[in-house]
C-alpha cells in the first residue's frame, strides 16, 4: 500500500527567516512534492527550523544540491518512506461571479475532500473586489453541495444550484 518517496531534512539555526522562505521556494521549484519547516530549539538554546522536503527518489540528488546551495547546512538527512495518497483530479466550479478550480481527493472513486485552488480564489476575489476569505468560503460551500464526501465526482464544469 502506498508508494515510495524520499524525505530530505536539515536542521538550520543560522539562516535569516527570509532566506528560509527562499530555500523553501527553491526546493519547490526544483521538483519537491511538498516542503515545510518546523520550529525547533537547537543546541545552546538557539531557535532554528527543520527544513524538510518530499520528492520522488529520482530527485534526491537535485534537492540535496538545493539544500546545500540555499542553506548553510553541512548535511542533509535522507530517508525513504512510504506515502499513501488519495487519487486526485481537478474540476472547475462556476460561482456566481466567476470560476475556480477545485482539487478533489478521492478514495475508491468517491470524493473524500474538495479544496478550491487558492490562486484561482484570490484572483477572482481581486477581480470582484471581495475579501479572499469570503470567496473561499463560497467556493467551499458550493464544492460541498456538488461533491459531498462519499459521492463519485461528476465530469467537467459544475454550475451552482
Amino acid at each position: 500500500m502506498g508508494r515510495q518517496v524520499s524525505l530530505l531534512e536539515a536542521n538550520v539555526d543560522d539562516l535569516s527567516p527570509q532566506l528560509v522562505a527562499d530555500a523553501v521556494q527553491a526546493l519547490r521549484e526544483a521538483g519537491a512534492l511538498d516542503v515545510w519547516t518546523t520550529p525547533v530549539q537547537m543546541k545552546k538554546s538557539r531557535a532554528g527550523v527543520v527544513l524538510a522536503a518530499l520528492c520522488e527518489p529520482s530527485a534526491e540528488a537535485t534537492l540535496a544540491h538545493v539544500f546545500f546551495e540555499t542553506t548553510p547546512a553541512f548535511g542533509v538527512r535522507l530517508n525513504t518512506i512510504r506515502r499513501v495518497e488519495l487519487e486526485c483530479t481537478v474540476r472547475t466550479l462556476t460561482l456566481p461571479d466567476g470560476s475556480v478550480s477545485v482539487k478533489l481527493g478521492m478514495l475508491n472513486g468517491r470524493v473524500m475532500s474538495a479544496t478550491p485552488e487558492h490562486d484561482d480564489v484570490a484572483a477572482l476575489a481581486r477581480r470582484i473586489n471581495r475579501p479572499v476569505r469570503m470567496v473561499y468560503d463560497e467556493a467551499i460551500a458550493a464544492a460541498r453541495i456538488h461533491w459531498p464526501p462519499g459521492t463519485p465526482p461528476p465530469d467537467g464544469t459544475v454550475e451552482p444550484s
